[in-house]
């Protein structure tokens, strides 16, 4: 595969044989700043290993489509090797979208792979998840909280939700896909954060 590469998306569909799919990528591909993936269930986690350490200045990582299997070890697995220390060291645009398969509902993937990320030392400016917050503190302790300009959250968001929102002070743009919340929630959001776009999918109930 070819190292001048800028923008790439990765799809096991065909459910490539795992030794024939590693053979594909070199050890670095360091031109890459674009990241797709698409299918990548039935990956061992060395070669998941190998995936999140060939892509050293990837600045845009997109797991929207992305499919898994649900085990708790993979959840672990992926949690541990695209959050880790050394995995993706200069993103700046993170994106999880809706269709991606990984059961946010579920506990295991809230502690295994959410948890990960809420503690992800990576100067995020935007983030898109099909999940909210956390409701406790830990979004105000994030190592992105500062740097956070732009949230995109593909759900409903209610005032417990917005009231962490407004913790994130620098955030510039709101996306959200759903606005239950009273006038003193949204109130406070405007006043705490710098606003500049505010974008609700569904009006306010």
């Amino acid at each position: 595969m070819s190292n001048g590469i800028k923008r790439l998306c990765i799809d096991n569909e065909e459910n490539m044989p795992i030794s024939a799919f590693s053979a594909a990528f070199p050890e670095r591909m360091n031109n890459v700043t674009i990241l797709d993936m698409g299918r990548i269930d039935g990956l061992s986690p060395g070669l998941l290993e190998k995936l999140a350490q060939c892509f050293p200045n990837v600045e845009v990582l997109n797991l929207i489509g992305t499919e898994m299997t649900c085990s708790q070890e993979e959840m672990r697995v992926l949690g541990k090797v695209f959050f880790g220390e050394n995995a993706f060291r200069k993103i700046r645009h993170f994106i999880c979208g809706q269709y991606t398969s990984i059961p946010y509902s579920d506990q295991f993937a809230e502690d295994l792979f959410y948890g990960a990320l809420w503690r992800w030392k990576r100067p995020l400016e935007l983030l898109a998840l099909p999940v909210g917050p956390p409701r406790s503190g830990i979004i105000s302790s994030a190592p992105f909280f500062e740097s956070l300009t732009v949230l995109q959250l593909l759900c409903f968001q209610d005032d417990d939700d917005y009231q962490f929102i407004s913790k994130l002070t620098n955030l510039r743009e709101l996306h959200t896909s759903g606005l239950h919340a009273t006038d003193d929630a949204l109130l406070e959001l405007k006043v705490n954060t710098k606003h500049e776009y505010f974008y609700a999918f569904f009006t306010k109930m």
